[in-house]
């Protein structure tokens, strides 16, 4: 079933996605995107969500009033806007962001036991 939401929010995916700066699925980093970006109501909307969100992008959106071509354009002229303005802090917040993630999960994985095949033999 799709996911019902306010037109902005529909738009404001649509901008993060076609910046093409994170996994869609990733979202933290689709609402930090939203955010920056000036798409508020999705920022608003996703942090909120996350779940709605993530049934969204598997089954769809539909906006609750109707979408205008002209508002989707709209959409992806101002993130080409801000990209062009912004886009290396863009791309470095991106990577900055899937670092943390990285170092995260090995710090993870430094604490947890260690496997001891001695140990699996007795």
């Amino acid at each position: 079933m799709t996911v019902k939401v306010d037109k902005s929010v529909v738009a404001g995916v649509h901008g993060v996605r076609w910046s093409d700066l994170t996994d869609m699925d990733d979202v933290d980093q689709v609402s930090k995107l939203c955010d920056f970006f000036g798409f508020d109501v999705a920022h608003l909307w996703i942090d909120a969500n996350p779940e709605g969100y993530l049934q969204g992008l598997e089954e769809g959106f539909e906006a609750t009033t109707p979408l205008e071509g002209e508002e989707i354009a709209h959409a992806l002229r101002h993130t080409s806007e801000v990209l062009k303005e912004h886009g290396e802090e863009l791309i470095i917040i991106a990577r900055k962001d899937q670092i943390d993630r990285i170092l995260a999960e090995i710090s993870e994985r430094m604490i947890q036991p260690q496997y001891n095949p001695v140990t699996v033999l007795q």
